[in-house]
């Protein structure tokens, strides 16, 4: 959550920019090491932090690659959580994939136009 407010002030800030990206960048890192090492591909939690961080490297950072790359890994890593298991899944779960998938594309399609 402290990487998301650090980008939402990004978003607005002008003097001190560079600083809260600084802050916003070592706080996303953080928290996704912490779940990436403790919460399963299909926790809520997870997915959300992804598209939370993958959005920053596109809106704030302007690096699109690495944020498909973080949109990526979490949205394929569900989806490998999903494969052979039998895991009690909610809706919001599932919504929550498919708007990475959806970024996924659009960011796709974003970086294929801008290398034309």
């Amino acid at each position: 959550m402290t990487g998301e407010s650090y980008r939402y002030i990004a978003e607005i800030e002008d003097e001190n920019k560079t600083e809260t990206i600084e802050l916003a960048t070592v706080s996303y890192a953080d928290a996704f090491d912490i779940a990436r090492n403790d919460l399963n591909g299909l926790n809520l939690i997870r997915l959300e932090l992804a598209l939370s961080y993958s959005m920053f490297y596109h809106d704030i950072m302007n690096d699109i690659d690495r944020a498909i790359a973080i949109a990526s890994s979490e949205f394929y890593c569900a989806i490998a959580e999903l494969d052979g298991t039998e895991y009690d899944t909610n809706d919001a779960i599932f919504q929550l994939m498919r708007v990475l998938k959806d970024k996924i594309d659009l960011w796709t399609e974003e970086n294929n136009a801008d290398s034309r």
